[in-house]
């Protein structure tokens, strides 16, 4: 279910992050790396959850791990 809430809003892209932490969630079956969570805006920390999409891309790029590109949709 899309929300226009910023918390179903990824931190790090602006993309619907799918998250559904009221139930059963994607994002509770996965491992954040301490590195991409400091990424994320002080200010948004805590309340908006990282996409999959940003997810799967930082650990599969590791030459693009920097808040230069974070904010890019695509990585």
């Amino acid at each position: 279910m899309a929300c226009n809430n910023t918390k179903n809003k990824c931190p790090l892209c602006g993309k619907n992050n799918y998250c559904n932490v009221a139930g059963d969630c994607w994002c509770s079956r996965e491992t954040f790396p301490e590195e991409i969570l400091s990424l994320v805006p002080d200010h948004q920390r805590g309340k908006a959850c990282i996409c999959i999409h940003c997810l799967k891309e930082y650990k599969k790029n590791p030459d693009k791990r920097n808040s230069a590109t974070i904010n890019k949709p695509h990585w």
